[in-house]
């Protein structure tokens, strides 16, 4: 197995688990897998990956909450492979309590986040730098793409100001998502 399963624990959010990723070290280094679709299957966390994304951000910076709505949700998998991050998930799925949870990922101890279709997610850099990788189950659609601000569901950031996308900045708050959503739906 790619990671202890029974050390994989689900988050508050239902159907988002931090996964612990086996490390094997020599004199050469270390080596990692960050993914199997074979292994992750049984425990039901299938994904098919469309895309793989990576960013590299400096301290303080949040990125996020990012969504992609159905039709084209996407679910994610995570993974800081350098520095430190606040990983967090907030639950955007219809009929769902808009749950929030979070958990540090560090290059130093890897593990997976696992977020399923209709969760947001989103991270702030702890360390001076952090790479993050992504990998997605569909590919990126801009007109479902979407998600809330980051300081509209009562996340506390550990660092403040954060640094943020002008993007990022203007997502709506989570009863506005709710609202235009509900809109779209009727449509």
């Amino acid at each position: 197995m790619n990671g202890p399963v029974d050390q994989m624990r689900e988050l508050a959010v239902p159907g988002s688990f931090v996964r612990p990723l086996a490390v094997h070290e020599d004199r050469r280094g270390s080596f990692a897998k960050g993914f199997s679709a074979e292994q992750l299957a049984p425990l039901g966390l299938d994904i098919d990956v469309a895309e793989l994304f990576w960013s590299w951000s400096h301290r303080g910076v949040i990125r996020g909450m990012h969504a992609q709505l159905p039709p084209r949700g996407a679910a994610r998998v995570v993974i800081c492979l350098s520095g430190r991050i606040l990983d967090v998930v907030h639950d955007l799925r219809p009929g769902n309590e808009p749950k929030t949870d979070s958990v540090v990922l560090d290059g130093q101890s890897p593990a997976a986040v696992h977020v399923p279709v209709g969760v947001a997610h989103g991270f702030q850099v702890l360390s001076e730098t952090a790479l993050v990788a992504y990998l997605a189950s569909d590919d990126h659609a801009p007109d479902y793409d979407t998600g809330v601000r980051w300081d509209s569901f009562g996340m506390v950031w550990p660092i403040m100001p954060p640094i943020l996308s002008d993007r990022d900045a203007a997502l709506p708050t989570g009863a506005e998502l709710l609202a235009s959503t509900a809109g779209r739906a009727r449509s």
